[in-house]
């Protein structure tokens, strides 16, 4: 997984969270 990808998928997953908390 370069660093360019990491950085990606970290908002991703955090939009995510977010969404499925709501």
């Amino acid at each position: 997984v370069t660093k360019e990808n990491r950085n990606h998928l970290l908002p991703e997953i955090v939009t995510h969270m977010q969404s499925s908390r709501k």
